[in-house]
């Protein structure tokens, strides 16, 4: 269950570069990095830079008096 946010907008991401493609692995592949800049998803901003990994800010936080705070 933590990786569910991270899971759907995948899921998002594969359909919506699907459903725009022409159905061949490259047009495919190209969509994907094209509705995934900028990509407002459920588990945050997502971006692809030009090797396809995913650029993401991410925050490490801890409990401090029973509050999520920044680590």
């Amino acid at each position: 269950m933590a990786y569910c946010p991270e899971l759907y907008d995948a899921f998002m991401l594969a359909i919506k570069a699907i459903e725009g493609s022409d159905g061949t692995k490259q047009d495919i592949k190209d969509k994907l990095y094209e509705v995934g800049q900028n990509y407002k998803g459920a588990s945050g901003d997502i971006d692809f830079d030009e090797n396809g990994d995913v650029q993401k800010p991410f925050i490490i936080k801890t409990v401090r008096n029973g509050q999520f705070v920044p680590y």
